[in-house]
């Protein structure tokens, strides 16, 4: 006789990544933890590792990225952790070539959904 199991809620992790002032600030995980780094990539990668610490994103999960942290570095680094992310938010303002450069990175790192501006769109 097969058991029937509990319905469990999948929690995705998230992650919220914006530049200003020359700081990166990353705001993410269960307990919502908060970063404020000095803008390089090498503070970044360090970041990024330690939320695959707090908060893998082993079985999907939601990266929000402002536009102002939109830039090639960024997105290298991102793409260097081979998370498996569900949804990818874009918030704030977008010129042509970063649509183009944030939809080929959503492809690069296998999202499923790309939301812009409260639209949702599907990265397949």
């Amino acid at each position: 006789m097969i058991e029937k199991q509990p319905y469990q809620k999948k929690r995705f992790a998230w992650l919220q990544i914006s530049v200003h002032r020359y700081k990166w600030f990353l705001r993410g995980g269960s307990s919502t933890r908060y970063w404020e780094l000095p803008a390089d990539v090498k503070s970044l990668r360090m970041a990024l590792s330690l939320v695959e610490l707090y908060n893998p994103f082993k079985e999907g999960g939601m990266l929000c990225i402002d536009s102002s942290a939109i830039i090639r570095p960024v997105l290298d680094v991102i793409e260097e952790q081979q998370w498996s992310i569900h949804d990818l938010q874009i918030s704030g303002h977008l010129t042509f070539l970063r649509v183009a450069v944030i939809k080929s990175f959503a492809r690069r790192v296998g999202a499923k959904w790309l939301i812009v501006d409260g639209h949702r769109y599907s990265c397949n």
